[in-house]
């Protein structure tokens, strides 16, 4: 958020009352823009899964603005841990590379994801500046990226022209960037445009402005339409996401253009908005705001601000010469210092941004947008448990239980995650006699017509499932067993496509006493 000019605002608004004791606030106060990042950050910083996409997006943060780092996790005030972290990061997108140089889209998977191998390289690529590769892997990475040029359109299913182009068009960017320009092939492309999605279109438009050292290719891209692509999402297209790789391409090229400040300041407001939905979303804006910042220094004029608690005590202060940054933890059965103003004297403009985090007082509520999921419970002798927010459900210590999860999505949708906490007094049973169930089968080679692609992870505490592509209701079962006495929360089942934020889903919670 911005606030210009003298003023004084009150942020009450921007301080909710969680549980006492748990809640927990950050605040991040700066002369510059890049305050406004750090919702971001902590977004990628704890995003809980791992494909090969999730990994290069998580990672962007250190090669883009390592400097933010320490305002989510402390131990990043050591250069040496944002190196290791780097490192570390680099380390496990190589664990996914294959034997020709392309990248499978889990660890362990063999089979190669084209769109998420360009993605990597292009990280690899801007990482290097940061930190030494292990040998031949980036140089591997772009060899497979020529490959990818001599595929023919059409060749690789399910997703045809518009999924091929507009991956070869985002390999034609990165090889550029590498200077290796494969000119022919932008020429091919460039005849092929209206094929292309609009990801591909924008990456085509930079990769020639880069080798003609001219923004006339970005210029000629006119508007980039809205999107809305439903849960098959191949190239990852959302509107925020395209702003961003479009703010990197002037960045790259003329940073000082007008059409560079008005997508700044519309991939901003789309931000503060909370419309930076997906990992994608979040690391693209990262590395377009980062760019251009970079490219565009602050010129801000002086100013002083002072964050005051309820009582106008003093929380914090800072200024156009130097930021401030404040963590506030609450004790047991405390809440934090609420409301809070922020005083902003002289010409310049405080920038500052916010998080808070806790339990909520209340379970939220049930819903289900474009997706059912349930939990069902039986006992051995096959009785159908039931519990609700009123009704807690009892059993003896040392039960088992079979889970059945029934998904059912109102669409096809890639990527889709469901997850299943576990009540503390439960533990997953027999994890490894488990396998999936009612899974259709491939009858045809029509990647439309079943499901495939389900990766599980059953732990003690907690079964997670993600369908690498689902067009069909499915169940999965599994057992689990009451251990230890006690009155416990049962959480309730959720699930999401994790690129297609709008397909998700909440089950009930209650509460389950082991007697």
């Amino acid at each position: 958020f911005m606030i210009r000019l003298a003023k004084e605002v009150p942020l009450v608004r921007y301080f909710k009352i969680e549980t006492p004791g748990t809640a927990a606030k950050a605040f991040m106060g700066g002369k510059g823009p890049s305050a406004n990042l750090l919702p971001a950050l902590n977004y990628l910083y704890d995003y809980p899964y791992g494909c090969l996409e999730q990994v290069v997006s998580k990672a962007w943060p250190f090669v883009i603005l390592p400097g933010l780092l320490a305002d989510i996790d402390p131990a990043f005030l050591d250069q040496k841990n944002i190196d290791d972290g780097l490192a570390l990061a680099i380390k496990r997108i190589s664990f996914m590379q294959l034997y020709d140089g392309s990248y499978a889209t889990w660890p362990g998977e063999s089979q190669p994801n084209l769109w998420n191998s360009v993605y990597a390289t292009h990280f690899l690529w801007e990482a290097q500046s940061k930190t030494s590769l292990p040998e031949g892997l980036l140089s591997s990475s772009l060899n497979f990226l020529k490959q990818i040029m001599a595929i023919p359109a059409g060749a690789i299913t399910p997703h045809n022209f518009d999924y091929t182009l507009s991956t070869k068009a985002y390999a034609a960017y990165v090889l550029t960037l590498a200077g290796q320009a494969p000119l022919a092939w932008l020429q091919q492309l460039h005849e092929d445009r209206a094929l292309l999605t609009p990801s591909g279109r924008v990456y085509l438009a930079a990769a020639m402005a880069l080798q003609q050292k001219s923004a006339k290719p970005l210029r000629a891209l006119g508007d980039l339409p809205e999107m809305d692509w439903g849960g098959i999402n191949p190239t990852l297209e959302s509107t925020p996401r395209n702003q961003a790789i479009l703010l990197t391409a002037w960045s790259q090229v003329e940073p000082s253009a007008s059409e560079a400040g008005l997508l700044a300041k519309s991939l901003q407001e789309s931000g503060l908005k909370r419309y930076w939905y997906t990992t994608q979303d979040n690391a693209m804006a990262l590395l377009g705001l980062g760019k251009y910042y970079a490219a565009n220094p602050d010129r801000n004029k002086p100013f002083t601000a002072e964050l005051k608690g309820p009582d106008g005590r003093s929380l914090l202060s800072f200024s156009s010469e130097e930021d401030g940054k404040l963590k506030i933890k609450a004790q047991a059965g405390e809440d934090l210092p609420v409301p809070v103003s922020l005083k902003v004297d002289g010409q310049g403009s405080a920038y500052f941004s916010w998080s808070s985090t806790g339990v909520p007082k209340e379970a939220p509520a049930p819903f289900a947008k474009n997706l059912n999921i349930s939990l069902e419970l039986k006992t051995d002798a096959g009785n159908v448990l039931t519990w609700d927010s009123a009704k807690p459900l009892r059993i003896k210590q040392g039960t088992r239980l079979t889970a059945t999860l029934k998904i059912a999505p109102a669409m096809p949708v890639e990527q889709l995650v469901v997850v299943s906490v576990l009540p503390g007094g439960l533990e997953v049973d027999n994890p490894r006699l488990q396998d999936l169930q009612n899974i259709p089968a491939p009858t045809t080679n029509d990647y439309m017509a079943y499901s495939w692609g389900c990766r599980l992870d059953l732990r003690d505490d907690r079964l997670i499932l993600i369908a690498g592509y689902l067009n069909n209701a499915m169940t999965y079962t599994f057992t689990m067993r009451a251990v230890s006495k006690g009155t416990f929360v049962m959480p309730p089942v959720a699930g999401e496509g994790m690129y297609a934020p709008f397909i998700s889903a909440l089950g009930k919670a209650g509460t389950i006493i082991v007697e």
